[in-house]
């Protein structure tokens, strides 16, 4: 689809982090005691104020160790904010074969009931890694105690490259597809090159079809449906462009069949994005690589790339210029490596990565 409107390239330089004590916090598994690790994703459940995690020990499974944990796990915020191992509990078990899942995204309907969205990566060949062929998008029911019970369910060729996803409506997902090739040669080259070929598509669980909504993207990480905007918004991280994109559509012209999408404003950030969520008060959190190529070497285990850095910032705001405030800044991963995504509960901040063990929690001082 065509992009519409006028971008405005602002470059976000951060500011020192030094309103934040921030620590490493391990989260084990209540059953084994085995550490969580590769918490790529997470969301917060007000009522059971519980964090659903997103865990896949990609490391491990790639391995193949039967030991290697992956699905969905929820762990108290309270049991977060001391400096002890916080227990975790496995949730989703009524699924007949193990969770692999990747990005998340939690939302509450009008009549107050929570639902939660999941990338699915299951791997129905063992050869086939990175999502292929068997990728689906799983709906689930969260109760006041934050259990899930699963509803719909939807898998396509298409999905395989799926990255993140948002709730864009009652039946309807946004959700990135962060290449072209899931596997093989082919996407090594994809990737080597440095080649746009990452699309946003829109899937209708209800109509069970896919709609691509924009092309040509720089690997397309992270979506966040801005929820206090009138109108249809949404913020889109592009990893390799190292930018922030806010894009909007009209719903009367999604009536009349019109999917064209306004590119509304773009920032320049100080690292590659990974993925980004909503705050209170705030526009975005994001998770940053500050050097994409390590983080690239530090995930294929690449020897003498033991750590990555993670650097988390606030955006307030991206036009005139965005306001930056600087949560983290840690270059060697010493507290945590690689950090992929970052939430806001009160006063503090929860990060996981798709690689390292446990989380980051920072408190402002």
């Amino acid at each position: 689809m065509r992009w519409l409107g006028i971008a405005l390239a602002l470059i976000a330089m951060p500011a020192h982090a030094d309103v934040f004590d921030c620590r490493h916090v391990n989260v084990v598994d209540n059953e084994t005691g085995q550490k969580l690790a590769g918490i790529e994703d997470l969301v917060h459940h007000p009522p059971s104020n519980t964090l659903i995690l997103s865990v896949h020990d990609r490391w491990g499974d790639q391995d193949d160790d039967p030991e290697a944990l992956m699905g969905l796990f929820g762990v108290r915020v309270s049991s977060l904010e001391a400096s002890a191992p916080a227990e975790a509990w496995r949730l989703g078990r009524e699924q007949p074969e193990p969770m692999r899942p990747h990005g998340i995204a939690l939302a509450e309907r009008p009549d107050g009931e929570y639902r939660l969205l999941v990338i699915d990566h299951r791997y129905l060949q063992e050869e086939e890694r990175n999502g292929a062929p068997g990728t689906v998008i799983r709906e689930f029911a969260v109760s006041t105690d934050g259990a899930l019970s699963p509803l719909r369910s939807f898998g396509h060729p298409k999905l395989c490259p799926a990255n993140d996803l948002d709730w864009y409506g009652g039946d309807k997902a946004l959700v990135t597809l962060d290449r072209a090739n899931c596997g093989g040669f082919r996407r090594f080259l994809e990737l080597a090159r440095g080649q746009e070929r990452g699309r946003l598509v829109e899937v209708d669980l209800n109509k069970r079809i896919i709609t691509e909504r924009l092309s040509g993207l720089a690997f397309p990480n992270g979506i966040m449906l801005d929820k206090q905007f009138d109108r249809r918004q949404f913020f889109l991280t592009e990893t390799r462009a190292s930018r922030v994109s806010v894009f909007r559509s009209d719903i009367h012209k999604e009536i009349r069949g019109e999917q064209d999408l306004w590119l509304t404003q773009t920032a320049m950030l100080a690292g590659s994005p990974d993925n980004i969520s909503s705050t209170p008060d705030a526009t975005a959190l994001v998770a940053l690589h500050p050097d994409v190529f390590d983080f690239g070497l530090y995930s294929m285990r690449i020897w003498g790339y033991d750590s990555s850095g993670t650097r988390l910032i606030e955006l307030h705001g991206l036009d005139p210029q965005p306001g930056i405030r600087v949560i983290l800044d840690d270059p060697d991963g010493e507290i945590i490596s690689g950090a992929t995504s970052v939430i806001q509960v009160g006063r503090h901040y929860f990060a996981g990565s798709a690689f390292d063990e446990g989380l980051a929690v920072c408190e402002e001082k």
